[in-house]
């Protein structure tokens, strides 16, 4: 059995994610902090940046199938998803946390500067890489979904397909 849902984030969350971003620009117009807005700048910068290129790279190794056949479906790897769900679970805590963690040592605009970077930069991740999809699927003229194989219980394939949008 194949279950598909939608690839792109809606236009809820997209504008979810755009107005947490303005909220913050605002608190740190408000903060009048030099340092904390430059500290903010690097930390979301970078973030977004590793976070929509790995996105986008992982994307892209798919994508050519996903024009040619409609569908790029790959094996479930249930250790490996375990695996990385730890990991990403480890980072993520880790980046959210340390600045709270070292709020004592850190002046006061390295530490809000770095929090509001690192929760911006993961929002300005997602929703740069939901962009990059939407646009894609614009320019290929048709709609991604996520498609999950199972058999039974048991998930056996994850992956992409794509389904072009019929010409009147």
């Amino acid at each position: 059995m194949k279950e598909e849902s939608g690839a792109v984030a809606g236009t809820k969350s997209l504008s979810y994610w755009t107005i947490l971003l303005l909220l913050s620009v605002f608190l740190l117009y408000i903060a009048g902090d030099a340092g904390a807005s430059i500290t903010w700048l690097l930390s979301a910068g970078f973030l977004s940046l590793v976070g929509y290129y790995y996105r986008v790279n992982s994307f892209a190794k798919s994508s050519s199938q996903l024009l040619s056949t409609g569908l790029a479906v790959a094996p479930y790897d249930r250790k490996r998803q375990h695996t990385m769900l730890f990991i990403s679970m480890g980072v993520t805590f880790i980046a959210f946390f340390a600045p709270l963690f070292l709020s004592s040592v850190l002046s006061f605009s390295v530490w809000f500067g770095s929090l509001i970077g690192i929760i911006d930069g993961w929002i300005l991740g997602l929703l740069s890489y939901n962009l990059y999809l939407l646009f894609w699927q614009k320019r290929n003229g048709g709609k991604l979904y996520v498609v999950d194989e199972w058999n039974g219980s048991n998930l056996t394939g994850r992956g992409l397909s794509f389904t072009r949008a019929e010409q009147n």
